[in-house]
């Protein structure tokens, strides 16, 4: 953990209460300021421009330039008040390692004089001047305050947040869970909950009060361990590189600090990280004689088509990206083995040779594997594009398993509810029973409150309700889609079909329950918990991506699954990350989904 081992010794002792005598304080002692006093009850502090002199334990020492240039101290527990509103702890800023030239450890009785001033949130000394302690013979004890997630909602309402133990020494002694990884590689941090990682509230409650109730929970229950370091980039890391989401970390001690919003554990020590959510190497089994797969590819684009045009308008921002985010991408479809796979967050650039769709297309069928992988195909539906945003929705499937019967079809009526995004549908065949079913392939409109220079107002504004911004649209969007469908665009005569992509809305939200409304039976939900995922944003998690089969489809179905290949890694294993890799591993930002289907078999 690259913690020193006899300040951790130290340490331990300290936090067990163990009596050690010193001598007495002396006359300097009077002119103290206790701890609580500068710290107040609120979110800054009373005596903040003042000079102070005060006397108290050091109990964390993150001293240099690449850490937090300085170290903590706190009251013992016979200074403390009774005021359960103030903090016994306070950080020493000493970037001239006043601390350090004095010979202090974790454990020694300190005076210290300073300035008091806030530094982006955090209440802290300016080091002026500092000595080890003479307390004269007296015995002092300190102990670890316990931190429990999540927060008592009382102790919420009484003091915002964690005020109370800014500075001080705390022990969380509940196995944690890993619920935010965005910000490991850039600032050492991992978001942590109690329990499991956090639910996106409409995932797992109705829209208004009971989602609103989550998100209340959710807030009482994240916290931040960081590295001690206020360095972007840290070279070094208390945990390792290797974790993802959903791994347990347990025994954690560390010192409560605030920095640019956010409270923070900085970790003294940490007992045990458990590696309870394991890359997994394959998708589970669905069964089935076809496989169907959906996939948002965080906006491919290749350039020009001919090994230049970088950066591209989304996507790689250079060459050596773009070959990066290929590699990941074909070994990721390579290994569900699909059949046909929807694909979402392709560049909308056409169909001929140099296009985004044909350039993925000829990796597939390029890739030496021994799995048949030089038998796909795409879809072009006769148009020079798909709509008119940048990115758009397409179909790569296996001319050996499947084959297209008829010409794909589109609409553009739901797609200016959807950012111009038209959905497109397929009918396929399986050439071993001559079984038909049709394929739909959309992406709703996304939450962000401004899209393309239009900004959500009215019934697109953010009502609360926890479904976010564009809601109206998106809704209207899926009801759309249900009555195009209802007039069978492709002709195929036949009630199987399946809508597949990222439809921007969580399993409780409105557009969900349209499609549910009007039969169709979503696939995940129907087979796995509330709390499954294939996105994560700000550390909560939920389906994003949806795959909802017609009820005649539906009995046709072996099996369903989400492949957690993505969403669970660091970011910077992406495709521009600093940590990347050519393998199937943070390919995108979502998950991919699978569905297993064994057409005319409805007795399933």
């Amino acid at each position: 953990m690259n913690l020193n081992l006899s300040l951790i010794l130290v340490f331990l002792a300290m936090i067990a209460a163990v009596a050690s005598p010193s001598p007495d304080r002396g006359s300097i002692t009077d002119g103290l300021t206790m701890i609580h006093d500068i710290q107040g009850d609120g979110l800054s502090s009373p005596l903040e421009g003042k000079e102070v002199l005060i006397e108290a334990t050091v109990t964390g020492i993150f001293q240099g330039s690449d850490r937090l240039e300085g170290f903590f101290v706190q009251e013992e527990d016979c200074d403390i008040d009774d005021n359960i509103l103030t903090s016994e702890g306070l950080f020493i800023y000493d970037p001239g390692r006043l601390g350090e030239k004095e010979g202090i450890s974790i454990g020694d009785t300190v005076l210290a004089r300073g300035d008091i001033e806030e530094y982006h949130g955090l209440t802290q000394m300016r080091l002026k001047e500092i000595k080890k302690s003479d307390r004269g013979g007296k015995e002092s004890a300190l102990t670890a305050h316990e931190l429990i997630l999540p927060l008592a909602q009382d102790s919420v309402r009484l003091c915002p947040e964690m005020e109370r133990y800014e500075g001080m020494l705390l022990m969380l002694p509940q196995d944690l869970v890993i619920t935010d990884i965005g910000n490991l590689s850039r600032y050492g941090e991992l978001s942590l909950s109690p329990h499991s990682r956090l639910p996106i509230p409409t995932n797992v409650a109705q829209p208004g009060a009971p989602a609103a109730g989550i998100q209340e929970l959710n807030r009482r229950s994240i916290i931040i361990l960081d590295d001690g370091s206020g360095r972007r980039y840290p070279e070094s890391y208390p945990f390792p590189k290797t974790v993802r989401c959903g791994d347990t970390i347990r025994g954690i001690t560390g010192i409560m600090s605030y920095s640019y919003g956010n409270y923070k554990i900085e970790p003294l020590n940490i007992s045990e990280i458990i590696i309870s959510n394991p890359r997994p190497e394959n998708p589970e089994p669905v069964g089935g004689r076809l496989r169907i797969a959906s996939l948002n590819l965080e906006n491919y684009f290749n350039g020009d088509g001919l090994g230049g045009g970088f950066p591209a308008a989304r996507g790689a921002r250079s060459k050596s990206e773009f070959q990066m985010q290929r590699a990941k991408i074909l070994q990721a479809i390579a290994d569900m083995k699909v059949d046909v796979i929807g694909l979402i967050e392709i560049e909308n650039d056409g169909y001929g040779n140099s296009s985004a769709i044909s350039d993925l297309n000829d990796g597939l069928n390029a890739l030496d594997d021994g799995a048949g992988m030089q038998n796909y195909e795409f879809i072009d539906p006769g148009l020079p594009k798909l709509g008119g945003d940048l990115i758009s929705v397409g179909f790569i499937y296996n001319r050996t398993k499947i084959r297209p019967t008829g010409r794909a079809a589109t609409t553009p009526k739901g797609a200016s509810l959807s950012g111009n995004r038209q959905p497109l549908a397929q009918t396929f065949e399986e050439i071993s029973s001559q079984e038909r079913f049709t394929l739909v392939v959309i992406h709703l409109k996304s939450k962000k409150p401004t899209r393309e220079g239009a900004r959500a107002e009215g019934d697109n504004a953010d009502r609360g309700d926890g479904q976010g911004y564009w809601n109206a649209d998106r809704t209207e969007a899926a009801n759309e889609l249900i009555r195009w469908l209802s007039s069978d665009p492709t002709g195929s005569h036949d009630p199987d079909y399946l809508i597949l992509g990222d439809m921007n809305s969580y399993r409780n939200e409105d557009p969900i329950k349209a499609f549910r409304n009007a039969g169709y039976v979503d696939l995940i939900a129907s087979r796995h918990p509330a709390e499954s995922y294939s996105y994560v944003y700000e550390g909560q998690w939920g389906e994003l991506d949806h795959l909802l089969a017609s009820p005649s489809l539906a009995e046709q179905v072996t099996g369903a699954t989400i492949w957690h290949i993505n969403a669970d890694e660091p970011p910077e294993r992406g495709y521009s990350g600093i940590w990347s890799s050519p393998d199937k591993y943070r390919c995108s930002d979502h998950d991919p989904l699978i569905a297993g289907i064994s057409l005319g078999n409805s007795s399933l």
